[in-house]
């Protein structure tokens, strides 16, 4: 099975060269795999820096003519690709010596009985720094992956995607139709639940191991936030009948009083960063002790919640209540 590792890059030099190395050490034949790169619409030296490395290796650059998004750049190593499996990456992240191998196992094993999207695990990297990035992932994302480690007979939840590291066929991608490009963000979870109902299905592949490097600051997560409520309302509206994260299912079960300082704190969020902001700053400070990076964390995780619940209202006139109880509309 040959198969075609496709990593989307914008302006991360240093971080993808250090993944791309990192796939060039598999315990995989070499001539089995092709890297293919989607460089999104920077000039940073990026391609030149690749391209060196490619003289030696099974490695494509493409170069995207403007920053178009990740999606666009998954799809564009997408209708490069020759593989007849497709291995999404991420830019920042270090896999693990057996992860082809063990994607390619899970869908061998599988071949006769369905077709399946193989979610290899992401943990944030043994020797990463402390920081507020770190933690947010552990507290989402990261803590499904560590959770399915200690028990992986559980079922996979439907709405948690994220194609950083995960396989699936080539023709299946392409019967679906690939990512939708005018996500930003999101654009895992809408091409998951795609797949979902074209009836493929989700397995844990808890041997493809990747570590993650959380670089952002608290100023971008908040950005981050924002825009991943911009997404939410596109995919609210593609797929009424899901829910893109937990939070919106919790908000059901929320006692009154939360609800009602959310919505004091939601119609000024600035005053919220006033207060919020100096925490979030400390907490990413070095040697910060543990019990006051905690308190950043949850700083940070409400002042990303309220920009997330404030924007989504600006976008959509709605609140996320609404959605929960009226569909798309």
């Amino acid at each position: 099975m040959l198969v075609s590792v496709v990593i989307p890059t914008a302006n991360r030099c240093d971080l993808v060269m250090r993944t791309v190395g990192t796939v060039l050490q598999q315990d995989f034949p070499a001539s089995d795999f092709e890297i293919i790169v989607a460089v999104d619409g920077v000039r940073d030296g990026t391609a030149d820096a690749l391209r060196t490395l490619g003289a030696k290796h099974q490695i494509r650059v493409l170069e995207l003519e403007r920053n178009q998004g990740p999606s666009a750049a998954r799809n564009a190593g997408l209708r490069a690709a020759k593989g007849e499996l497709v291995v999404f990456l991420d830019d920042d992240m270090n896999c693990t010596s057996e992860l082809l191998r063990s994607h390619v196992a899970a869908h061998v094993k599988t071949a006769e009985r369905r077709e399946i999207a193989g979610l290899g695990a992401i943990y944030v990297a043994p020797e990463h720094r402390p920081c507020l990035a770190a933690e947010l992932f552990l507290r989402g994302l990261g803590g499904v992956y560590l959770r399915h480690s200690e028990h992986p007979a559980e079922k996979w939840p439907e709405n948690v995607w994220s194609f950083g590291n995960t396989s699936v066929g080539r023709a299946v991608l392409e019967r679906v139709g690939g990512f939708d490009e005018r996500f930003r963000k999101r654009e895992d979870c809408e091409l998951g639940i795609r797949l979902l109902e074209a009836g493929v299905r989700q397995e844990f592949v808890g041997d493809a191991v990747a570590y993650q490097w959380c670089e952002k600051s608290a100023e971008q997560l908040v950005r981050d936030a924002e825009i991943f409520a911009e997404s939410d309302v596109m995919f609210l509206r593609i797929h009424p009948g899901w829910s893109p994260h937990e939070f919106l299912s919790r908000i059901r079960e929320e006692k009154q009083w939360k609800r009602w300082a959310r919505e004091l704190l939601v119609r000024c969020p600035a005053i919220a960063d006033l207060l919020l902001s100096p925490v979030c700053t400390m907490g990413q400070w070095r040697g910060m002790p543990g019990p006051l990076r905690e308190v950043a964390v949850r700083a940070l995780t409400l002042r990303c919640g309220l920009h997330w619940y404030h924007r989504l209202i600006e976008v959509s006139g709605r609140r996320p209540e609404d959605w929960i109880r009226g569909g798309s509309g």
